[in-house]
């Protein structure tokens, strides 16, 4: 996905407005990694990687609903319908805070279909009166993610509200066969908006 097919996207989608700082920040991750082979997990009503696989709930909400999934499917019920390291990456933005109490679940099976994972979270928002996104915070984020060592570790501002924060991770699970070798791969330096490493 472009920065101007993004813009198209936030005029037909009120979801997408304030949103390019993280999804901008996943993209430059998976193209620095060279992975084409993706699971989208609950992604949004265009795929983030052209020729991506997805995966959505069968409920899912009208802003998520858009090309026709790989996989109708909660991501919290395991196992997965899925074959081990059937992909190289796999992505779920703004997701795992959706699945009650079975994020460690859905975190395990991303570990076992895939090399790779980029993921991100709303961060600290102070949303008491909504309950899935308030308080999300590192040690959370670590025991959802079975403290398993970051890659990347990225917190990014909202583009409309810079005090509505985001954090971006990735997670390595194992060797690709089809992405480039670590002496390939560049450095991370995000394009249209600002990123910052969180301390």
């Amino acid at each position: 996905m472009t920065h101007e097919q993004f813009l198209e996207l936030r005029e037909k989608h009120a979801y997408y407005k304030g949103r390019w700082g993280y999804y901008s920040a996943a993209m430059e991750i998976l193209k620095r990694e060279g992975y084409t082979n993706v699971l989208e997990v609950g992604a949004a009503a265009v795929p983030m990687v052209e020729g991506s696989q997805l995966m959505q709930y069968t409920k899912a909400s009208p802003h998520v609903r858009g090309e026709p999934a790989t996989y109708l499917w909660d991501a919290g019920q395991v196992p997965w319908p899925i074959g081990t390291k059937r992909y190289d990456a796999v992505v779920a933005l703004q997701v795992l805070e959706h699945l009650g109490e079975r994020q460690a679940d859905a975190f395990r099976e991303m570990r076992r279909v895939a090399r790779f994972a980029v993921l991100s979270f709303p961060y600290r928002w102070k949303t008491p009166k909504d309950p899935v996104h308030h308080d999300i915070d590192d040690a959370k984020i670590t025991r959802w993610t079975l403290n398993h060592p970051m890659k990347d570790r990225l917190i990014v501002p909202d583009d409309d509200s810079p005090k509505l924060l985001r954090m971006v991770c990735s997670f390595v699970f194992g060797e690709s066969t089809s992405g480039p070798s670590a002496a390939a791969k560049t450095q991370l330096k995000p394009q249209h908006a600002p990123v910052h490493a969180a301390r």
